[in-house]
């Protein structure tokens, strides 16, 4: 049981900081992207495009390090059967290994996009 508490925290705790990055990123991209439509720049057009990128890039990262974690709990489960607890343990590893690939890159870009602005 302390180990599942201890995988929630932390994941609870990383999400959370995923979010105070998300929100410094979308204030500093915002009027970029938003006065592209206005009046178009080569920088914007950048922005625009790297933020699709790395969307596209870490939902397909997070799928596939998903698919991965599934399969080796499956495996463990197939030698032995985990309690309920391990079992819950094992399905919050899994979803929290899913999101590495996209709170990393939040954080890269509100430390690259707060650094641009201050």
């Amino acid at each position: 049981m302390r180990e599942l508490a201890r995988t929630m925290m932390k994941a609870g705790t990383e999400n959370g900081e995923a979010s105070a990055h998300a929100a410094t990123t979308i204030a500093a991209r915002l009027p970029v992207l938003a006065g592209f439509f206005f009046l178009p720049t080569a920088a914007a057009a950048l922005e625009w495009n790297r933020a699709c990128t790395e969307k596209v890039a870490a939902a397909s990262e997070g799928a596939l390090t998903a698919w991965s974690e599934w399969q080796q709990l499956m495996i463990r489960s197939a030698f032995a059967p985990p309690s309920p607890v391990a079992l819950a343990n094992g399905l919050v590893r899994v979803s929290h290994k899913a999101g590495h690939a996209a709170r990393k890159r939040v954080r890269a870009n509100a430390r690259r996009l707060s650094s641009k602005s201050g």
